[in-house]
């Protein structure tokens, strides 16, 4: 019995230091920046319809390298915020975008990209006249309509 008790501790020891040297190793590779936690975003830059009225990509393309990001989809994540708060938010309902990127060195803990949006603007869209029918509730026409507070022609948003 004492055989047993004795290969069994040197099998728990052996594998001990094993484990104590592969989180040795798995320090000193964190240390050197090799490990990262997140997705840090670089640098974006914006080819296509860069040039659009009420659209301020640098400002939008800054608010993107302002946080941290994790996750298989990022990259979808980063389409779907261009596109919602950049472009679809200022009358570019239909908008397109398109993202490839590029790695580069890991830094502070976190993978480091360069992000380029293909951007499709597509028409931007304004408010047409409001017409309401059939309405029995109020019977002043523009009573109702002082009741909304976007006005006929402005640009189609999608948070007023």
């Amino acid at each position: 019995m004492a055989g047993v008790a004795k290969s069994v501790l040197e099998f728990l020891d052996m594998n001990m230091r094993t484990l104590a040297r592969a989180l040795l190793a798995l320090a000193a590779t964190a240390m050197a920046g090799q490990i990262a936690a997140g997705i840090h975003v670089e640098g974006v830059h914006f080819t296509g319809d860069t040039r659009l009225d009420g659209v301020d990509l640098k400002k939008c393309g800054s608010d993107l390298k302002s946080r941290i990001y994790e996750g298989p989809n990022w990259s979808d994540y980063l389409v779907g915020t261009v596109q919602t708060r950049c472009l679809v938010d200022k009358g570019y309902f239909k908008a397109v975008v398109k993202a490839s990127s590029r790695q580069l060195r890991d830094k502070d803990y976190t993978h480091q990209f360069v992000v380029t949006f293909h951007i499709d603007s597509g028409p931007r869209y304004r408010l047409g006249n409001l017409t309401f029918k059939d309405n029995h509730a109020i019977s002043d026409p523009e009573a109702l309509r002082a009741l909304f507070p976007i006005k006929d022609g402005s640009i189609w948003t999608v948070t007023r």
